[in-house]
């Protein structure tokens, strides 16, 4: 078959996944500003209330912490038994009014069920031992940095092409013509759905990828959320996460299995900072429930991993425990996996203070958040 038989024929695929994608994206938003609608009528606040939740529960809990949410996700978008998984960051202070952080990853392609679970709240369907994150909040803490996040995916891995979801969260003045469309006759409709309805509930459809995105996916990575800047703050905050990650006393890949490679590109005043994080994992030892590795990290630092097993009783009595006192979630208690302590050291260089993790490192001033950490596993 020549080859402009089926390029017209892959086109027209195309057009009509964008166009399937598009009816999905925009549905989702009706059927949100229509329920605003209803609460208006039915003298109910449920639609403010989750905004309330999201923007003054939520999101202040996660300050400082959207670089490392954002990470969590892309790390859990690789398969469970990955060790391959790539993860490129990239904060570039020249695009956009404030800049403009992207975070990329090559895991599977972002589909209508993690569609669902990001305009929702705390609804996640991803088990508490599926991944780091679970809840589904950790995505809001982007309102610190970025009013209208976007998400671009490839609709199956291996595609080139940004064929799957690509869309943004709405903007405040993307009400207006969405109160239109829903109740053309309410007066004051459209600043009551500002007034009331989260945007991070409210997707809207994009058309056309920036180039940056598009070259994210010609080199193979299948999501990119993308995230404009929406101040000289939160260009300085990204900045300062950005810079957490390069710190070497607590390098955030040592535990991150699903990972190979994470790349830094940082962008500023014309002049590009580039850092590469590999992990290579040898394994000495394993036998049943522990397992010895060599782990090698930046710079050639190497540490000794041990893993264990918890001893499965003594592990769902913390998760009692924990739900009890903190507020866990009750669906921890589902846990099926086997709970893991793992205790890292290293190689050459004497350990002076130790450092506790939840998967990715938490600073000194960070206490244990419950009697068994809230993620998959207590790690030091």
């Amino acid at each position: 078959m020549a080859a402009g038989d089926w390029r017209p024929s892959a086109e027209r695929a195309r057009q009509r996944r964008s166009a399937a994608v598009r009816r999905h994206v925009h549905e989702k938003a009706l059927v949100e500003v229509r329920g605003c609608l209803r609460d208006w009528d039915d003298g109910r606040d449920a639609a403010r209330e989750a905004k309330a939740v999201a923007e003054t529960i939520i999101a202040p809990e996660y300050e400082g912490r959207v670089l490392i949410e954002l990470l969590q996700n892309a790390h859990d978008a690789h398969p469970a038994r990955a060790t391959d998984g790539r993860i490129e960051i990239r904060l570039d202070e020249d695009e956009g009014e404030h800049g403009t952080l992207y975070v990329a990853n090559r895991g599977k392609p972002f589909g209508g069920k993690n569609f669902k679970d990001l305009c929702s709240i705390a609804l996640s369907r991803k088990r508490a031992d599926a991944g780091i994150g679970h809840k589904g909040v950790g995505f809001k803490s982007v309102l610190h940095l970025c009013d209208a996040p976007e998400v671009y995916s490839v609709a199956k891995e291996g595609s080139r092409l940004l064929d799957g979801f690509t869309f943004r969260f709405a903007r405040l003045d993307d009400y207006d013509a969405l109160a239109r469309e829903v109740a053309p006759e309410r007066e004051g409709f459209a600043d009551h759905l500002k007034d009331n309805l989260l945007t991070l509930k409210v997707p809207v459809f994009l058309e056309e990828p920036p180039k940056t995105v598009q070259g994210f996916v010609r080199r193979g990575f299948v999501t990119v959320i993308r995230l404009p800047l929406k101040s000289a703050d939160a260009r300085s905050a990204a900045g300062a996460q950005v810079r957490e990650l390069m710190d070497d006393n607590a390098p955030f890949e040592l535990f991150l299995d699903r990972l190979e490679r994470v790349r830094l590109e940082w962008r500023a005043a014309g002049e590009t900072r580039r850092r590469t994080y590999d992990r290579q994992v040898e394994v000495l030892h394993h036998a049943r429930g522990l397992k010895v590795q060599q782990i090698t990290l930046r710079r050639r630092m190497r540490l000794i991993v041990i893993c264990g097993k918890a001893d499965p009783d003594r592990a769902r009595e913390a998760l009692a425990a924990s739900i009890e006192k903190s507020g866990m979630r009750r669906d921890w208690m589902a846990w099926e996996k086997k709970a893991e302590v793992r205790v890292a050291v290293p190689v050459a260089d004497p350990l002076r203070d130790g450092r506790l993790y939840a998967f990715l490192p938490m600073g000194e001033q960070i206490p244990a958040p419950a009697a068994m950490s809230t993620h998959r596993s207590s790690r030091r």
